[in-house]
């Protein structure tokens, strides 16, 4: 017994990340990240993604040896990320059991899971491992969002969360909420905030615009960044600029990203004859040239986590407009402060910041949802 003891010790540490899928997100990215960083130190990490999707985040090319990186990243399931919410409950079971076999051929020391689904699969795994959720938006968010899910997910962290080693936010209201709501002890819960790495941002925002589409530029643009889903404004986003071209007739609105709001902001581009000033070019892996070269960064969220983007526009000095919403923009923009109940204005919070904050103001999300 103590020969086991001894040799476990003397093991090479081995860590899990979980993710539901490996589609172009933030929580993605950050994990993605984290992956290579710890096997870049020499911590044996693998990636675990719970879906399937087409179009995966891999490595970056100057990671350490990406091509056993690549080996590293495991699909638990064939099933699509896409899939609906009835459809994802029946199919769980067997993602778990794949999961559960998976850990007990690896031995991880240390299982981290990203986002609700990933975070429940962890939960209700055994095994001698340390169970780390993080926690990427606010819990009460999905209550106007899909019901069902939240309901799901209500019930099943009443019953497992103590089995959790560790629980880690990325925005202290997300921390606040989610102790409240689910009656966690606050000492195994705790905020580290996303990683913007100034270096690499300002790096990659040396490099050049896409030919295709750097004559976008050539008038001042509004930019966003962000997977195209309801969650981000991008509807009311573009419903507030039809206000503006009709007062300018040169500024564009570019949204970057993709996702299954595409076809439907399409529509309401060319409903609203805005064919010729709202761009939707797509996803691009390097989004520092776009931001960079944008006069002004939107952030038109109904709801974050702590937004990366923003972090990113900040670092590059763009000026930047942002809604007031739950969580993360302020706490980035202007932490320690908060926000009124009879804020009916736009917020400058430039006056009484320093530096790099002089050119950002923070929007009242009541007024931005009811465009």
């Amino acid at each position: 017994m103590g020969t086991d003891k001894v040799r476990l010790r003397n093991r090479q540490k081995k860590i899990g990340i979980l993710i539901g899928s490996l589609e172009a997100g933030g929580a993605q990215r950050m994990a993605l990240w984290l992956f290579e960083s710890l096997n870049r130190v020499g911590v044996e990490t693998y990636l675990l993604s719970v879906d399937y999707n087409k179009d995966i985040m891999l490595p970056s090319t100057d990671s350490t040896k990406p091509s056993s990186l690549s080996e590293r990243i495991i699909i638990l399931s064939p099933f699509s990320v896409n899939l609906p919410t009835i459809l994802k409950l029946f199919v769980t079971p067997y993602q778990w059991l794949r999961l559960q076999l998976y850990l007990y051929r690896q031995e991880f020391d240390c299982l981290i899971s990203f986002m609700e689904r990933a975070n429940i699969l962890n939960l209700c795994t055994f095994g001698t491992h340390n169970k780390v959720l993080s926690i990427r938006s606010h819990p009460d968010l999905y209550i106007s969002k899909d019901m069902l899910k939240q309901k799901s997910i209500d019930f099943i962290y009443s019953h497992v969360l103590p089995r959790a080693s560790s629980v880690v936010f990325n925005a202290n209201e997300a921390k606040d909420a989610f102790v409240e709501r689910y009656s966690v002890g606050n000492t195994i819960c705790r905020t580290i905030y996303n990683y913007c790495p100034d270096k690499t941002v300002r790096e990659l925002a040396e490099e050049k615009l896409p030919k295709t589409h750097a004559h976008l530029f050539e008038a001042p643009v509004l930019l966003a960044v962000g997977r195209l889903k309801p969650e981000k404004g991008f509807i009311q986003l573009i419903r507030a600029f039809r206000e503006v071209a009709k007062s300018n007739n040169a500024v564009r609105l570019v949204i970057l990203g993709e996702g299954p709001l595409r076809r439907p902001l399409e529509n309401q581009i060319v409903s609203l004859n805005l064919s010729e000033r709202v761009f939707l070019p797509g996803f691009f892996d390097n989004p520092m040239p776009w931001i960079n070269s944008a006069h002004i960064f939107v952030l038109p969220s109904i709801w974050e986590g702590f937004p990366n983007a923003l972090l990113e526009a900040l670092t590059l000095g763009t000026a930047i407009i942002s809604t007031d919403c739950p969580s993360g923009p302020r706490e980035i923009l202007s932490p320690g402060s908060r926000p009124s109940e009879k804020t009916k204005q736009v917020e400058s919070i430039g006056p009484r910041m320093p530096g790099h904050l002089k050119n950002v103001a923070i929007f009242p999300l009541k007024m931005a949802t009811r465009w």
